[in-house]
């Protein structure tokens, strides 16, 4: 699989794997209808999304707005670039629509990235199968 962005050479950095983060996002379908919405991109929507788990704190966003008024910037905005971040019912109303299909190549370059600098190898069992535990969106519309 090719990449616009290959962080292959030493290990994977957070700036490159944020740079083809918003490489997929910038593609995601939109589906409001009407009146252009400009308020909240479906790039930071789902950039906003990512940073929940990556901090993997539920009131991460509610945090980051407090943060935000009190020191004028934010690790959202510092660490993934997101101008203006959404609350968890603009993030659900805007990527509920959207196919997990469409985030796939996340998947892919992550996984691609970590098994050609051996990280995968660990956890190779028998006949050198690998085990990966998967989240099943692909199972449940």
């Amino acid at each position: 699989m090719s990449y616009l962005f290959k962080p292959f050479k030493t290990k994977l950095e957070l700036t490159e794997l944020i740079k083809h983060l918003r490489t997929v996002f910038k593609g995601l379908p939109d589906f409001r209808k009407g009146a252009p919405q400009t308020l909240y991109t479906m790039e930071d929507a789902a950039l906003s999304a990512f940073s929940i788990f990556f901090m993997q704190s539920p009131s991460f966003l509610d945090w980051q707005k407090h943060i935000q008024e009190q020191k004028g910037i934010n690790n959202v905005q510092s660490l993934f670039f997101v101008e203006n971040i959404p609350s968890d019912n603009w993030i659900m109303k805007l990527l509920d629509p959207v196919s997990p299909s469409n985030v796939f190549p996340v998947f892919s370059y992550i996984f691609d990235a970590l098994k050609e600098l051996g990280h995968l190898n660990r956890f190779k069992s028998i006949n050198g199968t690998l085990l990966i535990l998967l989240d099943g969106t692909q199972y449940y519309p």
